[in-house]
């Protein structure tokens, strides 16, 4: 062990160790419940393994080495003491080594003080073999002298029975008093014991006593024990002879304590007198020696492992100053060694060799002992697989608390979807997560969604997957509590789940089946000989992915002990059989104890299913969530171009391809979270949600030192896949959240990288950011058969007055222009061929709400005279409140075109803010508040064209049309002193400095860099391909010019769609444009659909669009329109007044006949109405 000093320390610390009696150093490590034995927990009585090679290698190793430390793990008693005989025999002259059993079951650790205590009685194996087995000194001669005890038995009936048939005790009892004394017991033992006679006597042996086996110990301890030594055999021999008395325990015990000797001849210490007498030298009768068990020591936890080594350095087993490069302990002796990952740091550290039991081979079903360098153990955690910075990463969280509350909206109530949250694997962003459940349970959320909560255990099936595993979550039970924690965290919170099984569960449903054959003994190459086996176990497929599966989902841990590929006590075959008999409502008999009766049925707080339609409204099926199962079926597609199965499957519904609804009842919103892709587009009435696995495939790409060399050969990861092949994207973590009806309102959340970024930035400072709403204005098309000029205006007066937005995108198409040469045919009977004409009316009809969008305050808004509120403020008092308000820098003055206006602050909530009135005016204080909370003031109005202006443009001589609008913006601004942004964008300069002619803009809102376009890269419409892939494409392709957007969005599709590509949000904001004749040749779908986005305080985004029902039950706010009505006053934009030449009227004015186009009605049918 290094110096002299060290090795005096080295035999000090033994010496008193030694001098220690065993239950002196039980007490000292735990004398609570010492000795209790727990019901629930079996005595692992022995093994049946070959063990003796590797042992016999360790004492060659070990042989002339000065008192060699080993450390025992109970399961493996024979073992261990096999091993401590045998080195007692090579290890250096004068000395021992020395030996620590350790358990974290007390009833293990009690057989093996039993066992121990037994030898240190007998006086050879034979003799401690009869006591083990509770053979008194009759037994031995009816096992070992059969004929003479035949002998005996006739010669007792004739002497002293007279020839009558006696009870079998009493014959018994006259011949060990007439024929045998101690001395013939010893020879019978020394030259007659066989275990063949042993094993044959005790199988037989149908009236085994545990009282009079326990009963006949104690009379023996008595020779060779006292006080606490005596007490503690007493209580280890009561115990352990209880267990034999169970069912066939007993003959259980022989056949494989027999099985365990005969597979390691001439080297189990039952064997072989030398290592017997070896072990018994370890053991002192006073109790003392070199042999000390630890109770309660469980190394596969931390508490456990933390327990065993603060007992190891209170008895300077290990200490500080030792010599890194010696080991305080020789060698751990440790059966499931490749269980207990967690040890590894600490067994390496300390120990030199260990000892375990390899997986049991397929054909002769024995374990083989073998035995390794500790260096040769894999400590595989985050730090050594490059993976640490995951592991920072989830230790440096910020719990996401302060959220601001998200309410739902008519239809729907808040739902989230998750999808891919594997926990186990090392892709799986555990933060983006639980930033997702954080979110559900702040917004208080109806039901959330999740697709998959594990990896799979990859053990016999596309097993180089298994390299991914996290080593957080290294087996299926790790990663099944993990989900199970999640889902409790829900329900407890009163959310609803619903679990989807998905492509995880599959792959793990191919791994239990190779289990439950290999349990029945079937290999693959069976399987390949045998056509018999194709079929006959065909009825557990559907019994392991229909019921186990989920029933370990619900009860979130693994019971069929799949721990690691070299798990030996698997009980998927006793599982299937127990889940079978109970659905098909048979009786389960002992099966009963295998499952649990809480986890076998869905409940109303948690689903597992693999598709599902649910309804949220009996009155309206149309509100309905269709989880569908995988559409893609090839991994091509899925990869290449993953929305086209889902798009496929929704095209089949609303085609009557498939007939199952009525077009009315098609459920709403269908959801895929199958494929890796983050989208959700709006299609008639039905919206298609692709929702991202919470896998981010950019570790793959960034993280140079994770799995170097490894990941890039696991050719069937999903990750390797998208990140690798050339025409696919990489997926990135992200939810959605959703609530509403798109016919209507729909209220959309999503959540991707930006958010999470601008999300913990407030987490982190704890000040909100500005929370303002901002509309998307584009696709009005004025002067076309598309324009739905009501429908504009309505929502622009939802925007101001349901929103009070701070700004607007205006993002192009406003007119028709001449944008195409049939435009003056196909909008002949409008009238509107003029196309400036078409961008004044459109610049008229937006002006009542502009007028009112600059802050403007007046002194009259304040007046009010309502008797049922007892309220009265006249015009000198509300003089005074202005006056009060401009005193306080409430209300602030700005310099207009003619002179001085008062306008609100945009950098105050005047729903909160302190407005310091005085005691006459705090009676009006909420009326006040209400005033000024109901001012518009926009922060902004951006504009570019879109190809509907630039087209125009260019065709005729350089119109540049849209400065109408623009000019209108300006003027305004002018007047009230506004410091409206003003934006049109025709030229911008670029990173670079270039000036740069082309209608793209940009802004920055609460961290989020926004790029907005009327269109970008544009495919044609009706060509089948995604715009938004399009979209990516160009800002790819951009390069460095696109860097650090994280949002962006265009008009142009008449659409509404959104994807997450790349960590980009890309969107088509919808538009006010109906079906154009254009788009009906190309067999391409558009609909009025208008959005707006508002950006939460905490950091969030919130969606919302709008369908033509909602607007047409809204109610014009703006009071200039609705004093005369909404007709009335777009009647009044579209007319231009035509002033009289001269100084009188004429008496009489020609008509003037307006076009009008209107439907001739439904063709008559042939034929009688066949639904």
């Amino acid at each position: 062990m290094g110096s002299n000093e060290k090795v005096i320390n080295r035999n000090l610390v033994l010496k008193q160790l030694k001098s220690k009696k065993i239950t002196q150093f039980l007490k000292e490590c735990d004398d609570e419940n010492l000795f209790k034995l727990n019901p629930n927990h079996k005595i692992k009585l022995t093994s049946s393994d070959k063990f003796f090679d590797a042992i016999k290698g360790l004492s060659y190793k070990y042989k002339n080495n000065e008192s060699p430390i080993i450390m025992g793990h109970i399961s493996g008693f024979y073992e261990t003491a096999t091993l401590a005989g045998l080195l007692s025999l090579t290890c250096k002259k004068g000395t021992k080594p020395f030996l620590l059993f350790f358990d974290r079951k007390m009833n293990n650790m009690q057989n093996a003080i039993y066992n121990s205590f037994l030898i240190s009685m007998s006086n050879n194996k034979e003799e401690f073999l009869t006591k083990l087995f509770g053979l008194n000194d009759i037994d031995i001669v009816k096992a070992f002298k059969t004929k003479e005890y035949y002998q005996f038995y006739k010669r007792a009936l004739k002497e002293h029975f007279n020839e009558q048939v006696p009870l079998q005790a009493e014959v018994d009892k006259y011949i060990l008093t007439k024929f045998i004394d101690d001395s013939y017991i010893d020879n019978s033992l020394k030259e007659n014991f066989t275990l063949r006679k042993l094993e044959k006597y005790v199988t037989e042996k149908t009236d085994y006593n545990k009282d009079d086996h326990y009963n006949m110990l104690i009379i023996e301890a008595r020779k060779h024990f006292k006080g606490e030594q005596l007490k503690l055999f007493k209580t280890v021999a009561r115990n352990v002879c209880d267990h034999l008395g169970t069912a066939n325990t007993y003959q259980e015990f022989i056949r494989y304590l027999v099985a365990d000797i005969k597979r390691n001849p001439d080297g189990h210490i039952l064997d072989r007198d030398d290592i017997f007498l070896g072990y018994k030298s370890l053991l002192y009768k006073n109790g003392s020696g070199n042999v000390k068990f630890i109770p309660k020591i469980d190394i596969s936890t931390k508490e456990g492992l933390n327990r065993l080594i603060d007992i190891l350095k209170q008895n300077n087993i290990i200490m500080e100053q030792d010599d890194p490069n010696k080991f305080p302990i020789d060698i751990a002796i440790i059966p499931h060694i490749h269980r207990l990952n967690n040890a590894f740091p600490f067994i390496k550290k300390n120990v030199q060799d260990y000892l375990f039991a390899d997986a049991n081979s397929a054909k002769t079903k024995v374990r083989t002992w073998m035995t390794y360098p500790t260096a040769t153990l894999n400590i595989r955690d985050h730090n050594s697989i490059g993976m640490q910075f995951i592991k920072d990463e989830r230790k440096n969280r910020v719990p996401l608390t302060n959220l601001s509350k998200i309410d739902p909206v008519k239809g729907f109530p808040l739902i989230s979807f998750i999808a891919g949250a594997n926990f186990g694997n090392i892709y799986h962003s555990e933060v983006d997560t639980k930033n997702m459940i954080d979110m559900a349970i702040a917004d208080g959320v109806d039901t959330v969604y999740i697709q998959g909560l594990f990896y799979a255990t990859y053990y016999h099936h596309q097993t180089s997957r298994r390299m991914l595993t996290d080593p957080d979550y290294q087996c299926l039970d790790s990663r099944l509590k993990a989900g199970r924690q999640l889902v409790k965290k829900l329900n407890d919170a009163g959310i609803k789940v619903v679990y989807q099984m998905g492509d995880e569960e599959n792959h793990l449903y191919q791994d239990m089946f190779k289990i439950y054959t290999r349990e029945q003994g079937i290999t693959g190459n069976d399987f390949l000989e045998r056509e018999d086996l194709r079929t006959r176990y065909d009825w557990v497929r559907p019994v392991i992915i229909q019921q186990l599966i989920p029933y370990l989902i619900r009860r979130g841990e693994d019971i069929t002990l799949f721990s690691t590929d070299e798990a030996q006590e698997t009980k998927v075959s006793q599982v299937c059989y127990a889940l079978k008999a109970y659905y098909e409502g048979s009786p389960l008999g002992d099966l009963a104890q295998y499952i649990d009766p809480q986890y076998l049925e869905d409940t109303d707080m948690f689903k597992v299913v693999f598709q599902t339609v649910d309804s949220y409204d009996q009155n309206d099926p149309a509100l309905s969530v269709d989880l569908i199962s995988n559409p893609n079926f090839s991994h091509i597609t899925q990869y290449g171009n993953p929305e086209a199965g889902l798009r496929k499957y929704v095209r089949a519904h609303q085609s009557g391809a498939v007939s199952k609804y009525p077009l009315e009842e098609i459920p709403q919103l269908i959801v895929d979270g199958r494929q890796g892709y983050m989208a959700l587009e709006v299609t008639d009435d039905q919206v298609m949600l692709n929702v991202p696995q919470m896998i981010n495939d950019e570790w793959y790409i960034t993280e140079k030192d994770l799995l170097p060399g490894i990941k890039e050969k696991i050719l069937e990861d999903p990750t390797h896949k998208r990140v690798t092949q050339v025409h696919t994207k990489p997926n990135y973590p992200g939810g959605w959240t959703v609530s509403g009806d798109v016919r209507e309102v729909m209220r959309i959340i999503p959540y991707y990288k930006r958010v999470r970024e601008v999300l913990e930035y407030v987490q982190k400072t704890g000040e909100g950011l500005p929370g303002l709403s901002v509309l998307h204005v584009n696709d009005t098309q004025i002067g076309s058969p598309t324009e739905r000029i009501k429908y504009f205006l309505k929502m622009l007066d939802l925007a101001f007055y349901k929103y009070n937005i701070r700004g607007i995108w205006g993002n192009g198409d406003y007119q028709q222009g001449w944008n195409y040469p049939k435009f003056a045919l196909e909008s002949r009977h409008l009238g509107a061929s003029s196309v400036s004409q078409q961008m004044i009316d459109f610049v008229k009809l937006q002006r009542p709400w502009l007028e009112k969008a600059f802050g403007v305050v007046r002194a009259d808004m304040f007046e009010i005279e309502d008797p049922k509120q007892r309220i009265k403020i006249d015009s000198q008092e509300a003089e005074g409140i202005l006056k009060t308000l401009v005193d306080n820098n409430l209300v602030k003055i700005q310099n207009g075109t003619f002179g001085k206006v008062y306008a609100i602050d945009k950098e105050i909530d005047y729903k909160t803010v302190d407005l310091k009135l005085p005691d006459i005016y705090d009676k009006y204080e909420s009326h006040i508040r209400e005033k000024l909370s109901s001012i518009h003031r926009l922060w902004f109005y951006h504009l570019v064209e879109g190809n509907h202006e630039y087209n125009t443009d260019w065709n005729h001589k350089g119109y540049k049309l849209i400065e109408h609008l623009k000019q209108e913006l300006d003027n305004l601004k002018a007047f009230t002193g506004s410091d409206l942004e003003v934006v049109l964008t025709e030229y911008f300069v670029n990173r670079k400095g270039d000036i740069v002619n082309a209608p793209y803009g940009s802004k920055t809102i609460n961290g989020y860099n926004i790029a907005y376009g009327h269109m970008f890269k544009s495919r044609g419409k009706g060509s089948g391909s995604n715009p938004l892939k399009s979209m990516s494409n160009y800002f790819e392709q951009m390069g460095l010019m696109s860097n650090k957007f994280h949002r962006a969005f265009m008009g142009h599709y008449h659409i509404y769609s959104n994807a997450v590509i790349n960590n980009m949000m890309l969107s088509i904001t919808g538009g006010s444009a109906g079906q154009s004749g254009y788009e009906q040749f190309l067999g391409y779908n558009s609909q009025p659909i208008y959005v707006v986005d508002t950006y939460m305080s905490d950091g969030r985004l919130v969606i919302d669009t709008y369908g033509t029902k909602f607007l047409d039950s809204w109610e014009i706010k703006n009071p200039t329109v609705a004093a005369i009505g909404l007709d009335n006053f777009v009647e009044k934009c579209l007319t231009q007044e035509a002033p009289t030449f001269g100084p009188e009227e004429p008496e009489k004015v020609q008509d003037i006949h307006v076009r009008k186009l209107v439907p001739s009605g439904v063709n008559k049918s042939i034929g009688p109405k066949i639904d």
